[in-house]
């Protein structure tokens, strides 16, 4: 409060100017009837005024003459088109004055009860010495008027809670509450939000100001301001060599700025590494992998990479009457000769029964997923086909769709004869392998080396 000033004028009501059980006033007390139109009184100089907003207030009543004598009525409505009680302010002594407020039939409480009344002075008269002149003037009735405890205060300031600057992550929540005693509204800028809640827009990084204005019926205001830095968020992308076979390893990676990392995801799978690896993954890690990244300023990014680990083909094999069967259906196939390592031309099915004695196994691919089966030994009855003969040759696959390989010694002569011993192809080996085509009906025909005893059965099908 700056000053409370008790009211100069000719006379300050008494007890017996309202009735028996009235208490008197301290400031103006005047009776306006048809012989008293007016009545004023002036402060003496109040001042130097602060620099912020002061605010004028002080108490008025306004009653019907007899009202005093029963309080419980007799109020008055004070609506007369001239009725009013007017303020003003003189910076000189009371030379010239301006008017500041008015009370009149369109602000006047329409009650025999004291009503306070402000007036907004703002910083218009800040450092200088004011008085100030009140006047009431009536058209019509028989009233008193009464003014009593004066005031000059300042506005008083408005607060913001939480009250200190914040510093934000990115898309963080944040709220914050003005409160000033008296505001009837607020204004925060930038947003123009008039609600004495805001919610701090924290989507785009960078340094912000907010200032909320709190606003009284009388005009005056208060102001205050935070300073809000958003920080941006970490970057982040994420990614995997998803989809892997079983068996093969899963591969994760994190890319960002941050200075800590988290992985987490199926089986318990945890790492503080950027790019982890899983060794020797099965289907039960399939999955979401999720990673949060924590930065300097304890901002955190969070993504997810799905990873798919497809099964591997069932290359468990089984042996009946020298045919090699694998368990896997519904896959691609090639059968290879254990002892070379090499692939056989044409072994292609789910199938394969050797032509000579060794140890064979097969690679089985099946949707991506590629695996081996173990190695399987083969003996086959002498006489049929022996690697260690040095006049060993041999046919594969067979029986065939007159696609196969012959394997002999360079020079060899071989003669392909159907069941009647008409002569079909005549071969001559030019080096110790080669790839044989003849396009004949399916059925059994016979190969045999022209210089030697040995002849084999070939079985042609579709």
């Amino acid at each position: 409060m700056i000053a409370d000033y008790q009211l100069l004028n000719i006379r300050k009501c008494q007890s017996q100017d309202h009735g028996a059980g009235n208490p008197p006033t301290q400031g103006l007390c005047a009776n306006l009837w048809s012989s008293n139109s007016s009545s004023w009184f002036v402060t003496p100089p109040i001042g130097p005024l602060p620099s912020n907003n002061v605010e004028l207030g002080f108490l008025y009543r306004i009653v019907n003459y007899s009202g005093y004598a029963n309080p419980g009525g007799n109020k008055t409505p004070y609506a007369g088109t001239n009725d009013s009680i007017n303020i003003f302010v003189s910076t000189n002594c009371g030379t010239t004055w301006t008017m500041v407020g008015s009370i009149n039939g369109s602000n006047h409480v329409d009650t025999n009860a004291f009503t306070m009344f402000s007036i907004c002075l703002g910083d218009m008269y800040a450092g200088q010495n004011i008085r100030l002149r009140f006047e009431a003037k009536r058209t019509t009735g028989d009233y008193w008027i009464d003014i009593d405890s004066l005031q000059l205060y300042s506005t008083p300031a408005v607060s913001i809670t939480p009250s200190t600057n914040f510093a934000v992550c990115q898309n963080q929540p944040l709220s914050v509450t003005a409160n000033m005693p008296g505001a009837v509204s607020y204004q925060w800028t930038p947003g123009n939000i008039n609600t004495p809640v805001f919610n701090v827009n924290t989507s785009n990084p960078g340094n912000y100001v907010y200032t909320v204005q709190a606003t009284k019926a009388n005009g005056c205001f208060s102001k205050d301001s935070i300073s809000v830095i958003v920080n941006a968020l970490p970057s982040l992308t994420v990614s995997s060599n998803s989809p892997v076979c079983e068996g093969d390893g899963i591969m994760l990676n994190a890319s960002t700025n941050a200075t800590n990392v988290m992985w987490t995801g199926p089986q318990g799978f945890s790492s503080n590494m950027s790019s982890p690896a899983i060794g020797n993954a099965n289907v039960n890690m399939s999955g979401y992998y999720v990673v949060t990244v924590t930065d300097s300023n304890n901002c955190q990014s969070k993504d997810s990479v799905m990873v798919t680990v497809k099964p591997a083909p069932d290359v468990t094999t089984t042996v009946n009457n020298n045919t090699i069967t694998v368990a896997q259906t519904g896959a691609t196939y090639q059968w290879i000769n254990c002892n070379t390592l090499t692939p056989i031309t044409g072994a292609t099915a789910q199938s394969y029964t050797p032509v000579a004695s060794g140890q064979y196994a097969v690679v089985v691919t099946l949707n991506g997923c590629t695996d081996t089966s173990a190695c399987v030994t083969i003996t086959l009855p002498s006489g049929i086909a022996d690697l260690t003969n040095e006049n060993y040759w041999s046919i594969a696959p067979n029986p065939n769709n007159g696609n196969f390989v012959l394997k002999a010694k360079e020079g060899d002569v071989f003669h392909i004869m159907d069941m009647s011993g008409k002569l079909i192809e005549f071969i001559v080996m030019h080096q110790g392998v080669k790839e044989i085509h003849i396009n004949v009906p399916q059925g059994v025909y016979f190969i045999k080396e022209v210089n030697g005893y040995r002849v084999e059965k070939l079985v042609i099908h579709e």
